[in-house]
């Protein structure tokens, strides 16, 4: 707490004013602060600095020869945001350390950056040192939650961008992280989804979106009508080992950060946790206001044969 006093007092010096009208409500993570006047409420500013946010670092070892990730780690860094505030979300009782400890950057932890690229290389075809789309960032999480015994937390990635299939998904025990890896246009996000981009933010297991702009992914996390609020991870500090920690002030940051709807890049994963039944059966009810993000179905559709009329394609541009 007395971190993100210090945060707040230095962020408030040099603030810039809220220029939305009072009243209007700020969605965070699917709960709401309304801004009476031309403040942010502080509420609303101590949650998001307490935020874990993961960035660039440098003086790695033993990452292919790579000593930092900076220039193409970012969507890494950004998914990493995504799933340690999930777990945080999820294990709220957990020491800060404890959690990100599990995205240290060496070899051992479950999710460093050593295992995204070795999983990236594996699974994707990823060369070290190349930047990562939403499917890849999808499947390494899928991926390292699997291989990683310590936490309870099951991965669902969504098939051909927004389809999510009932009897796949719930044949996995709760806690599941639903995962929609997806492309929402071609140059630039396609107007006709902006309602439901801003509806997501309302949403109680909404953790969040990474993405950003082109190349340059970030961590988006709340939203004041049509803009978003973000976590940035082109900050390079000294690598984080368990044996040589970084401080943690290098894990949150002190400022706010905002882009327009209208600036997404149109490659992006939302993320949403259902710790229980009663939250996928409220997500559910969510979901038939966001149909064209995400798709649910019972069951997917059997794949034809290749000299049939049509063949499903289970390739998912990852929009490289």
């Amino acid at each position: 707490m007395e971190l993100m006093a210090r945060f707040i007092e230095r962020y408030l010096h040099f603030a810039p004013s809220n220029t939305e009208p009072p009243g209007t409500f700020i969605w965070f993570l699917g709960h709401s602060y309304k801004s009476e006047d031309s403040r942010w409420p502080e509420e609303f500013l101590l949650d998001s600095f307490s935020l874990i946010t993961i960035t660039y670092r440098s003086g790695i070892e033993g990452l292919e020869n790579l000593a930092s990730d900076a220039g193409w780690g970012c969507m890494i860094r950004s998914t990493q945001t995504l799933l340690a505030n999930t777990i945080r979300k999820l294990y709220p009782e957990k020491p800060f350390f404890s959690i990100v400890n599990l995205f240290a950057d060496e070899p051992a932890a479950p999710f460093s950056i050593h295992q995204f690229v070795s999983v990236g290389k594996q699974a994707c075809d990823i060369p070290p040192g190349q930047w990562f789309g939403p499917s890849a960032s999808s499947a390494c999480v899928s991926r390292l939650c699997e291989q990683y015994d310590g936490l309870d937390l099951n991965v669902y990635v969504a098939k051909h961008g927004t389809s999510v299939y009932r009897d796949q998904l719930f044949q996995k025990p709760f806690p599941i992280l639903l995962l929609i890896p997806t492309r929402l246009g071609i140059d630039a996000v396609n107007e006709i989804y902006y309602e439901q981009i801003l509806r997501v933010f309302e949403i109680p297991s909404f953790v969040g979106i990474t993405g950003g702009r082109p190349r340059s992914a970030h961590y988006f996390y709340a939203r004041q009508n049509h803009q978003l609020f973000y976590l940035d991870p082109h900050c390079t500090f000294s690598a984080h080992t368990t044996t040589q920690p970084a401080s943690e002030d290098t894990f949150h940051t002190a400022s706010l950060r905002r882009i327009s709807l209208q600036e997404l890049d149109p490659c992006m994963v939302f993320g949403f946790l259902l710790r229980n039944s009663d939250e996928a059966e409220e997500f559910e009810q969510h979901q038939k206001k966001i149909a064209d993000i995400v798709q649910y179905f019972d069951v997917e559709p059997k794949v034809f044969d290749s000299h049939d009329d049509f063949v499903m394609d289970d390739n998912f541009d990852d929009c490289f």
